[in-house]
């Protein structure tokens, strides 16, 4: 077989192979656009002179700090500078978000919504 031949295989496999990526894992560099609304976290500024929620794209997760009142984790936000930010629990039997109160008072808080008062499994 002559070299341009093989040359012209061998292209035409790796453009095949670059089309079948694409089209299985998608050429996006990801981020919320690719995200299902059902899989997009939120996330509330607990200090009450903000009280600000915010989405997964509205924060930068790898700004945490401790949260004095707890000494719990807490994401900084970008509204009010303070790390008050934590990620919201979706109730499974009314669907209210909330932030439970273990991430505020550590581990003596309990998960219970405050809507519905039924703790999530």
């Amino acid at each position: 077989m002559k070299p341009g031949k093989i040359l012209a295989i061998v292209g035409l496999v790796v453009v095949i192979a670059a089309a079948a990526y694409f089209a299985i894992f998608g050429g996006g560099g990801g981020g919320s656009a690719d995200v299902p609304p059902d899989r997009i976290r939120h996330y509330q500024c607990v200090n009450k002179a903000c009280g600000k929620t915010f989405s997964d794209e509205d924060l930068n997760l790898d700004d945490a700090g401790l949260y004095p009142p707890s000494g719990v984790m807490a994401i900084k936000c970008p509204a009010c500078g303070q790390f008050t930010v934590f990620a919201l629990t979706k109730c499974p039997y009314c669907g209210a978000e909330y932030v439970p109160s273990e991430a505020l008072e550590g581990p003596t808080g309990d998960s219970k919504c405050p809507k519905c008062g039924k703790e999530p499994k």
